[in-house]
Formats: structure tokens, C-alpha cells, sequence
């Protein structure tokens, strides 16, 4: 196999770590999403056990990237395409320790039911969106792509309405407890929110990656 060949294969082989790695941290998220759902601890313990292998997974992908940095000749747009898919591998990396941390406050804080149908509310379209993600990072379509930053505004809108219903529970509560589960709750709230905010940042980097454009997504302004 001659050094094109080899640079190309090895390119395919990154992708598709990229994409293997999205893949567990879906479900991670769908897990999470039981656990809330289902009150149950057995899998929130197993999200966080999994998130290990996800940090192993993020480490080892680095080093095989930069050691194909180093020993390769690759050109500028192969390059490019390698520290871009380590950007975005990192970003993953993020987005599934969201997940671990959620699942460490419903075992830690083991709140009612309300808090975590609360939860579950966002994390249902976090999980759509992220679904989307996987699909692009597969087919690299930039219209698709582009398409996909509309889902943030719709995360962004729900996030502050649900902030704000949390904020006048907090309001109207006289149990010191309760008011610190219910902090707490805003808290994982906005890990969830912040995951929408790391596939944005996912997207520009295909943008990138797959065109001449320097792309930056704007988010809406609109009054919350």
C-alpha cells in the first residue's frame, strides 16, 4: 500500500473511531434518560462506570492521531482534518460527562419524581439532536449540517422556561432541603443545555473541515 493509500485509510479508521465514540455517548444518554425516567440506580451506576471507557477511548484516540501527526507526511487538508476530528473528539469527550454527572446527582440527591420528569423533558430533544450529530458526522452533508443548528434555539427556549419554573419553585418553598435539590436540579439542567452548545460546536468543525468556510453559528437573540 503506497503513503496516499495508507493517509486515506488511516482517515477512514479516525472517522469511524469518531463515530464509535458518538455511538456510546448516545447511549449513555439514552441509559441516563431510563435511569431518570425509571428511578433506577442500577443504571445510572452503569452510565457512570461506562464513562471511564469513554475517557480511555478519548486518550487513546489522541496519542493514535498524534503519533500519525509525527511519523506521516501529511498534507495541510489532511492535517486539518486529523486536529479537527481531535476537536471533536473532545467535545464527545464533554457531552458524556454530563451524563455521568446527572446520574451522580440522582444517586446522590435521589430526588423525587418531579425534578427528573423536569429533567427528562430536555433531555429528550438533547437526545435528538445528538442522534443528528452522529448522522452527520457520517455523512458530512454541510446542508444537513447546517440544518442542524436550528435545534440549539429550540434547547436554548427550553431551558430557560424550565430554569425559570425551577426558580419559582425555589421561590415559593419553605424547606430548606428541598430548595438545595431544587438548586441542584438547575444545575444538571443546565449540563443538559451545555451539551447543546458542544454539538454546535461539533458542527462547525465539519463545517470546517468540509469546506473552504469558516462557519460560526449565531445564537437567536430573542427575550427569554
Amino acid at each position: 500500500m503506497n503513503l496516499h493509500s495508507q493517509i486515506d485509510n488511516d482517515l477512514k479508521q479516525i472517522k469511524n473511531r469518531v463515530i464509535e465514540m458518538m455511538d456510546l455517548t448516545i447511549d449513555q444518554y439514552l441509559d441516563m434518560q431510563k435511569s431518570l425516567q425509571n428511578q433506577d440506580k442500577e443504571v445510572a451506576q452503569k452510565v457512570i462506570d461506562n464513562d471511564k471507557l469513554i475517557n480511555r477511548m478519548e486518550r487513546n484516540f489522541i496519542e493514535i492521531c498524534t503519533w500519525k501527526i509525527i511519523k506521516q507526511q501529511l498534507k495541510a487538508l489532511d492535517l486539518k482534518i486529523v486536529i479537527n476530528r481531535i476537536i471533536i473528539i473532545k467535545d464527545i469527550e464533554r457531552i458524556a460527562d454530563f451524563a455521568k454527572n446527572i446520574c451522580r446527582y440522582f444517586l446522590q440527591w435521589q430526588p423525587n419524581k418531579e425534578p427528573l420528569e423536569i429533567l427528562n423533558v430536555i433531555v429528550e430533544k438533547v437526545i435528538v439532536m445528538l442522534s443528528k450529530c452522529r448522522e452527520v458526522l457520517e455523512s458530512e452533508d454541510i446542508k444537513k449540517i447546517k440544518n442542524l443548528f436550528k435545534y440549539d434555539d429550540v434547547i436554548d427556549d427550553l431551558f430557560h422556561n424550565l430554569n425559570n419554573e425551577i426558580i419559582q419553585k425555589i421561590k415559593i418553598s419553605k424547606d430548606t432541603e428541598e430548595i438545595k435539590m431544587w438548586t441542584k436540579t438547575m444545575s444538571q439542567l443546565k449540563y443538559i443545555e451545555r451539551t447543546g452548545d458542544n454539538v454546535i460546536n461539533i458542527l462547525e468543525i465539519l463545517v470546517s473541515t468540509n469546506s473552504d468556510e469558516i462557519f460560526e453559528f449565531e445564537k437567536s437573540m430573542k427575550p427569554k
